[in-house]
């Protein structure tokens, strides 16, 4: 063999090492295994000849098969348990059950009743809110290792960060913040991968510039006026960034995943996911309603088997062919460490026709050469992936998340998904983040970005090489920034997490129910931020730690590290008995001592791998395409009933209780559906013209190619919809706004030269009108000012993003515990808890709280987030008309005679489930008649104060406040900060027990990014504010004198208004669709801003335009609405005649 070709190719692979780590390993690795290789076959051939000789003397290599290279399972570690270690594992859970129920039995029940585990006392005639193994799992297991969570921090999630230390009194029930004792720690816990979490350089200036022009909040939803310039441009630079066609961008990045994963899988769908998948992607395939089969983590043969044995026999019950096959895996697992074997997937899904969604929420960033994800990694087309979902929490640095594909795509999630419509959208400086980091990255020149990829992968590896060294069993491929060292059982996490602490080291112990029982594990998030000093100190901690408490499990060899000239010649030498530990003790020592190992004279061939390797990434899907991996894949008891003062308050209220819904004439229901109809006719005749019809022009109205052998990803419905029906109104939807969304707005024209199918910014083309869109009730959502001032502080001292969930180290800030203090004063209730986002609120807390064997009743107006959350929490729902306590009454009474529907048994629980404002109809809850009845029969009541919360009541508090009712008297309150408040995120709010149950159970809690700390700081100003009586009593003065006035004047001059005449939520009905556009864009001609609604947020024939009141509208902005609507109501013939009811 050529030497001087051999070593050509370690010089080659040196060159790579610092300027491209990813690329360079894998050379290296080629080149170290077919060195070993070749060894052992000149070995074994030369024995053969001469068996006598030790020494290797040249002859000729035999043919060999060269295998392509796969990353993704050759360095990927899940050393098999040991059997004790997992009988250990249940043991010990069974031993903590056993004394769970023995301490119960003695104090908990006992003559001793005054310990802290005592069960808290249920009320009268009511059953237990909490099933009864939730309860005593958080007594006797969560408690004695609570103090390993929601830990907070004061300073910047970086390399280094400091830590508030807590007291607990009471064996862990509480926790009291100890605010002088503070200490600095070693950051292994956040997912900081990159270190753009900080605060400061360009990414916290860009933030911080965004707000002074736009404020923090948006206060609307995407669909409505939350859509900005800067939408548009983030979602332009995340296409641009992962050479996808376009992007859509979204507030939260667990919402992602649940909300728009049932827009692309439905009925007639199968599903085939991981095993290992996150928690996001099986809520959106539970809500979606899709056959769902799960394969084996990472196994391609169980993977391909599914697929074939679903295609074979079909759907379930039917055997007809499924209409679509889609493939669910993440690029990174978050628990496991693992890399997706994409390659593979991708052969796969080309093989039978399926199509692949890919979650990159760990991986986008902090993999690939360029930073752009596993696709990068593994030199794959962006286009071969059919949805790219990813999130900004970890490697940006900021909040939220995105998918992103072809422009088919996107345009179908604008209309279909909920994210667009319902929840408020991305804020300004969230957006810039994200902006500033993305380009930091793609600047290879200038940016400091490439620097932070390639120290990410060294710290990575070094890190995994170290830990494997100790003899811990780590799991995970050997390139991903997540590190789970395996404990198996669960006390050791408390032992693990405090005594790493001790040491000034923070991570995260990770066990049931997040992982199976006997699969505990910690797990470290490397950084580039991190230091080598740093990763040698934790390592120095663990060793010792570990030493105490015995989890050096691992059965492989361990080695030292040796002179690396002598240790790899003569391991090279040895041959096949040493060939596994020969290729672990260089690739360790390459990255452990990288330029002496370079440069030591190491024997090595041109590897043909190598030079395969060494292609363009565009070259690699069209290797890959021919054979996947290198060849083909083988088939493979009720109360007596209300007091004489309950019923004189219900009396009281219904005479006060001053609503109108009134009917639409018979002629405009008629009206209504027919002109529906007509849309679909009219539809249908231009697309067999055009569209499908023999004529084939091409036109934009032509449907989209599928391509060869795929069924079409998206339901014929929604598309014709799309085409013929939502692109005559697109338009009036997301139109943007380029200024604070205040009293008044500036907004930016858009033209479309194509019928509406795209519409193009008009940059120069701007125009101020009056804001009746916003949710601002209380103008809260300003570039200046205290609250502004607040947020801008909080980034300057803890940056934008804590980077971790609520649960990790890390997620939560001091900021987030002095907000749930106040904010629990502040409704006069015993505790509160505040999360990421108002609409996952309810989605994933009612799941919580609910289950099967349960009874829901649920007002028919509910908000979709109520609704999305019921409908996961498998509970039996039963709707009631809308505000009619009479029939919720009545629906309650036969639930409870006849029992579960198919067991007949009593129900669990009930649950009454109302909002205080409604958003659509602006009427306000009868809530004094609700509580009475729920007194009545013994259920909960889970009050949505979204919409009331600040905007009504004597002191801001909510329809509590407005009704004069006790806090207490509401068993779960739930409220949103995106309206009065001017920020983002909710809240749930009520006892002691409640808040800690969700702490312990609650998706959101878990997995979920809690409140970015500048937004907790805007919304305890405006807290503040509110109770603030020369601030707070104004404001709420002014709104409800607007309020009273404009729909007063609405129905002077004949319009048909819907709602309570105290709700700022004012709902214009039009009762015919082909209306509302011509409503929308009349008014913003006369310079009036506002929001059209209609099918399918809405019923047929209920087509309105819903003006949302402010405090900072003065009587002359008031009076130019009014104007405008009486000249539109003129020539529109908006001025109908109704029947009362």
């Amino acid at each position: 063999m050529n030497s001087s070709k051999r070593l050509a190719s370690i010089s080659d692979v040196r060159s790579d090492v610092y300027a491209n780590p990813f690329m360079a390993f894998g050379h290296m690795t080629e080149v170290v295994q077919e060195t070993i290789e070749n060894r052992i076959i000149l070995r074994s051939a030369h024995a053969k000849s001469s068996p006598s000789q030790t020494s290797l003397s040249p002859a000729p290599s035999p043919k060999r098969v060269v295998r392509s290279p796969n990353r993704s399972k050759r360095h990927e570690h899940f050393e098999r348990t040991p059997w004790y270690l997992r009988v250990g594992g249940f043991v010990s859970y069974f031993v903590l059950f056993c004394l769970g129920l023995i301490r119960e039995a003695i104090w908990g029940h006992g003559p001793i009743g005054k310990d802290h585990t005592i069960k808290e006392t249920n009320r009268k005639g009511y059953v237990p809110l909490y099933a009864s193994f939730e309860s005593f799992y958080l007594r006797n297991i969560f408690r004695r290792q609570a103090d390993c969570f929601n830990r907070p921090i004061v300073s910047v999630p970086g390399g280094k960060t400091m830590v508030t230390n807590r007291v607990t009194q009471d064996h862990g029930w509480t926790f009291k913040m100890a605010d002088t004792e503070r200490k600095e720690v070693i950051n292994l816990a956040s997912y900081n991968y990159l270190g753009y979490a900080e605060n400061s350089g360009p990414c916290t200036e860009a933030a911080i510039e965004a707000i002074h022009k736009r404020g923090l909040g948006s206060t609307s939803p995407r669909s409505e006026l939350g859509t900005s310039v800067q939408h548009r441009k983030l979602e332009q630079t995340v296409a641009k960034f992962l050479g996808a066609e376009d992007s859509i961008c979204l507030g939260m990045g667990f919402a992602t995943n649940s909300l728009n994963l049932p827009c692309l899988a439905g009925k007639g769908t199968l599903v085939v996911s991981d095993e290992r998948n996150h928690a996001s992607l099986i809520l959106g395939l539970r809500l979606s309603g899709a056959t769902v089969k799960v394969f084996k983590h990472n196994n391609m043969e169980s993977l391909e088997r599914l697929i074939r044995r679903g295609i074979i026999e079909g759907q379930p019950r039917t055997c007809r062919p499924y209409k679509r096959v889609i493939i669910a895996v993440e690029g990174i697992y978050s628990m496991e460490g693992s890399i997706v074997r994409l390659p593979e997937v991708v052969a796969i899904k080309r093989k039978y026709g399926a199509y692949i969604y890919l979650d990159e929420a760990h991986s986008v960033g902090a993999m690939g050469p360029n930073g752009r994800g596993v696709l990068d990694y593994f030199g794959i087309n962006p286009k071969d992936i059919d949805v790219l979902m990813g999130t900004f929490t970890k490697s940006f640095g900021s909040a939220g998340g995105y998918i992103a594909g072809s422009k088919s795509l996107i345009n179908h999630l604008r209309v279909n998904s909920q994210c667009s419509h319902y929840p408020i959208s991305m804020s300004a400086p969230v957006m810039s983040q994200i902006i500033a980091s993305m380009n930091d990255i793609m600047d290879k020149e200038k940016g400091d970005g490439m620097r932070r990829i390639n120290q990410l992968a060294r710290n990575s590896r070094y890190f995994r090489q170290k830990l494997q060294q100790m003899g811990c069993i780590v799991y995970g491929h050997d390139d991903s920034p997540v590190v789970p060292v395996m404990l198996f059982m669960q006390a050791k996490i408390t032992a693990l997490v405090h005594g790493l602490y001790d040491r000034n080291i923070a991570t995260i112990g990770v066990g049931y129910p997040a992982t199976e029982i006997a699969a505990e594990r910690t797990r470290f998030c490397v950084s580039a931020s991190h230091t080598q000093e740093m990763l040698d100190e934790c390592l120095q901690a663990l060793e010792e730690v570990a030493g105490e408490i015995h989890i050096k499990y691992s059965r492989k060899k361990r080695y030292n590290n040796a002179d690396i000239e002598h240790t790899s010649q003569q391991l090279l030498a040895l041959g096949t008995e040493a060939k596994g530990n020969a290729r672990d003790m260089i690739l360790t020592q390459i990255w452990t001592n990288g330029e002496q190992f370079l440069q030591s004279p190491l024997p090595a061939s041109k590897s043909p791998a190598l030079s395969k390797s060494r292609g363009s990434s565009s070259s690699a899907p069209k290797e890959r395409e021919a054979g996947g991996t290198g060849g083909a894949i083988k088939p493979h008891p009720p109360s007596n009933g209300a007091s004489s003062a309950d019923k004189m308050i219900m009396k009281k209220m219904r005479r006060i209780h001053q609503e109108e819904f009134p009917e639409p004439s018979l002629f405009l229901a008629v009206a209504g559906y027919v002109s529906y109809c007509f849309l679909i006719v009219v539809g249908y005749i231009r697309e067999f013209i055009w569209g499908i019809g023999p004529v084939e022009h091409v036109t934009r109205t032509q449907r989209e190619r599928d391509r060869n052998q795929y069924t079409p990803l998206y339901a014929s419905f929604e598309s014709f919809y799309t085409r013929n029906v939502y692109r005559r109104l697109k338009d009036t939807f997301g139109i943007p706004i380029c200024s604070v969304p205040g009293a008044e707005v500036e907004l930016m024209n858009r033209s479309s030269p194509d019928h509406f199918w795209t519409m193009k910014l008009e940059p120069t083309s701007r125009k101020r009108c009056v804001n009746m869109a916003s949710y601002n009730y209380l103008g809260f959502a300003e570039n200046s000012g205290p609250c502004t001032e607040a947020a801008i502080r909080e980034i300057r001292q803890g940056g934008l993003n804590g980077a971790s969930p609520a649960a990790d180290f890390g997620g939560r800030t001091q900021i987030h515990g002095q907000l749930e203090r106040e904010l629990a004063k502040f409704l006069n209730v015993e505790a509160a808890m505040t999360f990421g986002m108002g609409f996952a609120t309810n989605s994933l807390n009612l799941p919580a709280l609910l289950g099967k064997g349960c009874l829901v009743l649920s007002d028919e107006k509910n908000h979709a987030s109520l609704i999305l959350g019921l409908r996961l929490s498998r509970a039996t729902v039963k709707v009631f008309k809308h505000n009619n306590v009479d029939n919720l009454e009545k629906i309650l009474r036969k639930s409870i005679i006849c029992g579960h529907p198919r067991t007949r048994r009593p129900f669990k629980k009930i649950l009454i489930v109302v909002e205080g404002v409604y958003s659509m109809e602006g009427s306000i809850v009868k809530l004094p008649e609700i509580v009475a009845l729920k007194q009545k029969y013994g259920a909960y009541l889970y009050l949505d104060e979204a919409h009331s919360i600040g905007a009504l009541g004597a002191h801001g508090r909510g329809v509590v406040d407005y009704y004069n009712l006790n806090h207490r008297d509401i068993d779960i309150l739930m409220g949103t900060f995106s309206k009065s408040f001017g920020g983002n995120g909710g809240y749930i709010a009520g006892s002691q027990k409640l808040v800690k149950h969700l702490r312990a159970r609650s998706a959101n809690s878990k997995y979920c990014m809690p409140l970015s700390p500048p937004v907790a700081a805007q919304v305890l100003t405006a807290m503040r504010q509110i109770v603030n009586p020369e601030v707070g009593q104004r404001r709420m003065a002014n709104l409800r004198e607007n309020t009273l006035y404009f729909r007063t004047e609405l129905k002077k001059s004949g319009f048909t208004v819907y709602g309570h005449q105290d709700s700022p939520v004012v709902p214009l009905m039009i009762f015919l669709p082909a209306k509302l556009r011509a409503v929308v864009n009349g008014l913003l001609a006369e310079g009036v801003a506002t929001v059209g609604v209609g099918f399918p947020a809405t019923p047929i024939t209920e087509e309105r335009v819903r003006f949302c009141i402010s405090s900072g509208h003065t009587r002359e902005m008031l009076d130019q609405t009014l104007l405008a609507m009486r000249k539109l109501g003129k020539e529109l013939r908006l001025t109908h005649k109704i029947r009362t009811t």
